[in-house]
Protein backbone atom coordinates (compact mmCIF):
# COMPACT_ATOMS: atom_id res chain seq x y z
CA UNK A 1 0.00 0.00 0.00
CA UNK A 2 1.40 3.44 -0.94
CA UNK A 3 1.87 6.24 1.59
CA UNK A 4 -0.90 8.25 -0.10
CA UNK A 5 -3.32 5.34 0.24
CA UNK A 6 -2.39 4.96 3.91
CA UNK A 7 -3.13 8.64 4.57
CA UNK A 8 -6.46 8.41 2.77
CA UNK A 9 -7.37 5.27 4.71
CA UNK A 10 -6.55 6.96 8.02
CA UNK A 11 -8.67 9.99 7.11
CA UNK A 12 -11.58 7.73 6.21
CA UNK A 13 -11.14 5.82 9.48
CA UNK A 14 -11.22 9.08 11.44
CA UNK A 15 -14.36 10.24 9.63
CA UNK A 16 -16.16 6.98 10.37
CA UNK A 17 -15.02 7.07 13.99
CA UNK A 18 -16.34 10.62 14.41
CA UNK A 19 -19.69 9.64 12.90
CA UNK A 20 -19.99 6.61 15.19
CA UNK A 21 -19.01 8.62 18.24
CA UNK A 22 -21.52 11.30 17.39
CA UNK A 23 -24.28 8.68 17.14
CA UNK A 24 -23.19 7.08 20.40
CA UNK A 25 -23.25 10.41 22.22
CA UNK A 26 -26.67 11.33 20.90
CA UNK A 27 -28.04 7.99 22.18
CA UNK A 28 -26.30 7.76 25.54
CA UNK A 29 -25.68 11.28 26.88
CA UNK A 30 -29.31 12.10 27.77
CA UNK A 31 -29.49 9.00 30.01
CA UNK A 32 -26.11 9.47 31.72
CA UNK A 33 -25.47 10.98 35.12
CA UNK A 34 -23.40 14.21 35.14
CA UNK A 35 -20.27 12.44 36.45
CA UNK A 36 -20.58 9.84 33.69
CA UNK A 37 -20.95 12.57 31.08
CA UNK A 38 -17.73 14.13 32.36
CA UNK A 39 -15.94 10.78 32.11
CA UNK A 40 -17.25 10.28 28.57
CA UNK A 41 -16.08 13.74 27.53
CA UNK A 42 -12.65 12.95 28.98
CA UNK A 43 -12.45 9.72 26.99
CA UNK A 44 -13.49 11.52 23.84
CA UNK A 45 -10.79 14.13 24.33
CA UNK A 46 -8.16 11.44 24.88
CA UNK A 47 -9.32 9.66 21.74
CA UNK A 48 -9.17 12.91 19.79
CA UNK A 49 -5.59 13.53 20.92
CA UNK A 50 -4.64 9.96 19.94
CA UNK A 51 -6.04 10.54 16.47
CA UNK A 52 -4.18 13.85 16.17
CA UNK A 53 -0.91 12.18 17.18
CA UNK A 54 -1.51 9.39 14.66
CA UNK A 55 -2.16 11.90 11.89
CA UNK A 56 0.96 13.81 12.90
CA UNK A 57 3.07 10.64 12.65
CA UNK A 58 1.61 9.80 9.25
CA UNK A 59 2.29 13.30 7.96
CA UNK A 60 5.88 13.15 9.24
CA UNK A 61 6.36 9.76 7.55
CA UNK A 62 4.97 11.17 4.30
CA UNK A 63 7.33 14.14 4.41
CA UNK A 64 10.32 11.90 5.12
CA UNK A 65 9.37 9.65 2.19
CA UNK A 66 9.11 12.66 -0.13
CA UNK A 67 12.46 14.03 1.06
CA UNK A 68 14.09 10.62 0.52
CA UNK A 69 12.59 10.42 -2.97
CA UNK A 70 13.87 13.92 -3.81
CA UNK A 71 17.38 13.10 -2.56
CA UNK A 72 17.40 9.90 -4.64
CA UNK A 73 16.28 11.84 -7.72
CA UNK A 74 19.00 14.45 -7.25
CA UNK A 75 21.64 11.71 -6.99
CA UNK A 76 20.14 9.89 -9.99
CA UNK A 77 20.36 13.07 -12.07
CA UNK A 78 23.88 14.01 -10.97
CA UNK A 79 25.70 10.66 -10.93
CA UNK A 80 28.26 10.03 -13.69
CA UNK A 81 27.05 6.45 -14.36
CA UNK A 82 24.29 6.11 -16.94
CA UNK A 83 20.96 4.66 -15.81
CA UNK A 84 18.16 3.49 -18.10
CA UNK A 85 14.78 2.02 -17.08
CA UNK A 86 13.23 -0.30 -19.69
CA UNK A 87 10.66 -3.04 -20.15
CA UNK A 88 11.25 -6.34 -21.95
CA UNK A 89 10.45 -4.78 -25.33
CA UNK A 90 13.34 -2.36 -24.81
CA UNK A 91 11.10 0.67 -24.40
CA UNK A 92 12.94 3.31 -22.37
CA UNK A 93 10.84 4.92 -19.64
CA UNK A 94 13.55 6.96 -17.97
CA UNK A 95 17.17 7.88 -18.68
CA UNK A 96 19.37 10.04 -16.48
CA UNK A 97 21.61 12.73 -18.07
CA UNK A 98 24.70 10.48 -17.98
CA UNK A 99 22.77 7.71 -19.74
CA UNK A 100 21.44 10.06 -22.41
CA UNK A 101 24.95 11.40 -23.04
CA UNK A 102 26.39 7.88 -23.26
CA UNK A 103 23.88 6.96 -25.98
CA UNK A 104 24.16 10.31 -27.75
CA UNK A 105 20.52 11.18 -27.05
CA UNK A 106 18.71 14.27 -25.94
CA UNK A 107 16.17 13.33 -23.27
CA UNK A 108 13.21 14.42 -25.39
CA UNK A 109 13.99 11.76 -28.01
CA UNK A 110 14.49 8.89 -25.54
CA UNK A 111 11.18 7.20 -26.29
CA UNK A 112 11.86 7.24 -30.01
CA UNK A 113 14.37 4.40 -29.60
CA UNK A 114 14.39 0.89 -28.22
CA UNK A 115 17.27 0.34 -25.82
CA UNK A 116 18.18 -2.79 -27.77
CA UNK A 117 18.81 -0.60 -30.85
CA UNK A 118 22.12 0.44 -29.27
CA UNK A 119 23.65 -3.06 -29.35
CA UNK A 120 25.67 -4.32 -32.33
CA UNK A 121 27.02 -7.55 -33.86
CA UNK A 122 24.06 -9.67 -32.75
CA UNK A 123 24.31 -8.37 -29.18
CA UNK A 124 20.70 -7.15 -29.29
CA UNK A 125 19.25 -10.70 -29.21
CA UNK A 126 21.76 -11.74 -26.55
CA UNK A 127 20.81 -8.74 -24.41
CA UNK A 128 17.10 -9.44 -24.83
CA UNK A 129 17.55 -13.01 -23.59
CA UNK A 130 19.64 -11.84 -20.66
CA UNK A 131 16.96 -9.33 -19.64
CA UNK A 132 14.34 -12.09 -19.77
CA UNK A 133 16.53 -14.26 -17.53
CA UNK A 134 16.99 -11.44 -15.01
CA UNK A 135 13.25 -10.90 -14.72
CA UNK A 136 12.55 -14.62 -14.48
CA UNK A 137 15.14 -15.11 -11.73
CA UNK A 138 14.51 -11.72 -10.08
CA UNK A 139 18.27 -11.47 -9.58
CA UNK A 140 20.69 -8.80 -10.90
CA UNK A 141 23.23 -9.67 -13.57
CA UNK A 142 26.36 -8.00 -14.95
CA UNK A 143 27.92 -8.20 -18.41
CA UNK A 144 30.03 -6.40 -21.00
CA UNK A 145 28.59 -5.63 -24.43
CA UNK A 146 29.53 -3.82 -27.63
CA UNK A 147 27.26 -0.79 -28.07
CA UNK A 148 26.79 2.19 -30.34
CA UNK A 149 25.56 5.75 -30.04
CA UNK A 150 22.88 7.36 -32.18
CA UNK A 151 25.62 8.61 -34.53
CA UNK A 152 26.84 4.96 -34.85
CA UNK A 153 30.13 5.54 -33.00
CA UNK A 154 31.07 2.39 -31.07
CA UNK A 155 32.04 1.74 -27.47
CA UNK A 156 32.28 -1.12 -24.98
CA UNK A 157 29.91 -0.90 -22.01
CA UNK A 158 29.88 -2.53 -18.60
CA UNK A 159 26.23 -3.18 -17.69
CA UNK A 160 24.45 -4.08 -14.48
CA UNK A 161 20.84 -5.22 -14.99
CA UNK A 162 18.49 -5.09 -12.00
CA UNK A 163 14.76 -5.97 -11.86
CA UNK A 164 12.55 -3.22 -10.42
CA UNK A 165 8.87 -2.92 -9.51
CA UNK A 166 7.24 0.33 -10.62
CA UNK A 167 3.76 1.68 -9.97
CA UNK A 168 0.69 0.41 -8.14
CA UNK A 169 0.24 -2.37 -10.70
CA UNK A 170 3.70 -3.78 -9.96
CA UNK A 171 4.68 -3.81 -13.63
CA UNK A 172 8.04 -5.52 -14.10
CA UNK A 173 10.82 -3.39 -15.52
CA UNK A 174 14.59 -3.35 -15.54
CA UNK A 175 17.01 -0.66 -14.43
CA UNK A 176 20.31 -0.85 -16.26
CA UNK A 177 23.49 0.88 -15.13
CA UNK A 178 25.81 1.62 -18.08
CA UNK A 179 29.47 2.63 -18.02
CA UNK A 180 31.79 3.21 -20.98
CA UNK A 181 34.86 1.01 -20.45
CA UNK A 182 36.35 1.38 -23.95
CA UNK A 183 39.58 2.95 -22.73
CA UNK A 184 39.92 0.34 -20.00
CA UNK A 185 39.50 -2.51 -22.53
CA UNK A 186 41.97 -0.87 -24.92
CA UNK A 187 44.50 -0.53 -22.10
CA UNK A 188 44.00 -4.20 -21.18
CA UNK A 189 44.52 -5.24 -24.81
CA UNK A 190 47.66 -3.12 -25.08
CA UNK A 191 49.00 -4.70 -21.89
CA UNK A 192 48.18 -8.18 -23.22
CA UNK A 193 50.02 -7.48 -26.48
CA UNK A 194 53.04 -6.19 -24.58
CA UNK A 195 53.06 -9.33 -22.46
CA UNK A 196 52.91 -11.51 -25.60
CA UNK A 197 55.77 -9.55 -27.18
CA UNK A 198 57.81 -9.75 -23.98
CA UNK A 199 57.35 -13.51 -23.78
CA UNK A 200 58.30 -13.85 -27.45
CA UNK A 201 61.46 -11.82 -26.82
CA UNK A 202 62.33 -14.01 -23.83
CA UNK A 203 61.97 -17.16 -25.92
CA UNK A 204 64.07 -15.65 -28.68
CA UNK A 205 66.78 -14.70 -26.18
CA UNK A 206 66.85 -18.22 -24.70
CA UNK A 207 67.17 -19.73 -28.17
CA UNK A 208 69.96 -17.31 -29.07
CA UNK A 209 71.79 -18.04 -25.79
CA UNK A 210 71.63 -21.81 -26.35
CA UNK A 211 72.92 -21.37 -29.89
Amino acid sequence: MSQKQKVQETKELRRRAEVNLSRMISRTVPSLKPENVEALVHELRVHQIELQLQNHDLERTRQEAEESRDRYRELYEAISIGYVTIDLSGRMYDVNPAGASLLGLDRESVRSYSFFFFFINGESDTMTRLCQQVLAAQEPSVCERKMRKVDDSRFTAALQITPVQVGAGKHERLRIACRDITQQKEAEETLRQHQVELEANRIELRISWRS
